[in-house]
């Protein structure tokens, strides 16, 4: 990834992202090869990316005795497997799917990751991947994302509109004595602020910035709240 982009690891947006996109390929692989999806299984390894980033390595393989030569096919028809992946992440048979269910991402063999799965965080991916598309988020769903934290903050905070500063849309500000906050939303995939822009901030503004995936606001506001500036 490029540096305007990232997306570490140990993080769970991070997680989500690796996971969602590996998962994809996997269902894309099978659908191509037309082979049973329970012969493929989906791991994602650590791998260090340079200035002390810790991103994912996603890797494939059959789970069939003996081994079945699938890697290769897949190798072999990579592109073709990209682009199938890429339209199931753009497609569920659910019109009541939020982002992962039983039609699309979920099944038992992949339990423990459910709670990471997003079929559009592994688009972003495949998008980078296939068309060069930078992942962005539009005004609405960062103030949805602001609404998901609003419920958690509402009784220990004032909560102030925000508005564009320097450019970047800042959904709200949360003041508590002296202390103002501006919530800064990133896609899992999006690199946070600088420190030289959060010192930035704190100079021309008096806004420290609380920056957070749009994952994080979604899946675990919660936890958001208790860890607001980060």
């Amino acid at each position: 990834l490029p540096d305007e982009m990232d997306a570490p690891l140990p993080a769970p947006s991070g997680k989500a992202v690796w996971y969602s996109f590996g998962t994809l390929v996997a269902n894309a692989a099978a659908r191509t090869l037309q082979i049973d999806p329970s012969e493929l299984k989906t791991g994602v390894r650590s791998v260090r990316r340079g200035r002390g980033r810790l991103h994912g390595e996603v890797f494939l393989y059959d789970d069939v005795p003996g081994g079945a030569g699938y890697a290769r096919a897949i190798q072999a028809n990579l592109e073709e497997i990209l682009q199938c992946a890429l339209d199931l992440g753009h497609n569920c048979d659910n019109p009541d799917c939020s982002g992962a269910c039983y039609h699309c991402l979920l099944d038992y063999r992949n339990q423990n990751v459910h709670r990471f799965l997003d079929r559009q965080l592994g688009v972003a991916v495949l998008e980078f991947l296939l068309q060069g598309t930078r992942p962005s988020l539009e005004q609405e769903q960062i103030d949805q994302c602001a609404a998901a934290l609003l419920e958690y903050v509402k009784n220990g905070w004032r909560v102030e509109p925000g508005g564009v500063f320097d450019g970047r849309y800042i959904p709200r500000i949360l003041e508590r004595s002296e202390e103002r906050i501006a919530l800064w939303v990133i896609h899992p995939l999006e690199a946070p602020p600088s420190p030289q822009l959060r010192e930035q901030f704190i100079t021309r503004y008096g806004l420290r910035l609380a920056v957070h995936t749009s994952f994080d606001l979604q899946r675990r506001p919660f936890w958001v709240m208790n860890n607001l500036v980060r």
